[in-house]
């Protein structure tokens, strides 16, 4: 849990965040900006407790993590149904990680690298 923590520290849309849950969210979505812009819809369910944010009991991910994350369970043969269905989205939260999880996994079938 503390490598999440310490991406999120490094990554300014989660820093961003972590103020917006602590202190206030704008009245408009049109007011946050672009990186913040995907969390509007579920603004109401995300926390933050000493750096790691939480989208109800999920942890939200860092995007320097998402590729770490995908080789590991890709190299465990889940395949992509299997990815989406099993492992990252009961525990983990990025706005549209079904997608980003569908497009890693076409990039590494046609490339070999995430």
């Amino acid at each position: 849990m503390w490598i999440i923590c310490e991406k999120n520290r490094r990554d300014l849309v989660k820093v961003e965040l972590g103020l917006i849950i602590q202190q206030r969210w704008p009245n408009y979505r049109s007011q946050c900006s672009t990186g913040i812009k995907p969390y509007w819809n579920v603004r109401d369910d995300l926390s933050s407790i000493d750096g790691t944010i939480l989208k109800g009991s999920r942890v939200v991910i860092p995007e320097a993590l998402l590729k770490d994350m995908m080789q590991k369970l890709y190299v465990a043969h889940l395949g992509t149904e299997e990815s989406k269905q099993r492992s990252i989205p009961l525990t983990a939260y990025l706005p549209n990680i079904n997608s980003t999880i569908e497009d890693l996994i076409k990039k590494f079938e046609t490339s070999g690298k995430f």
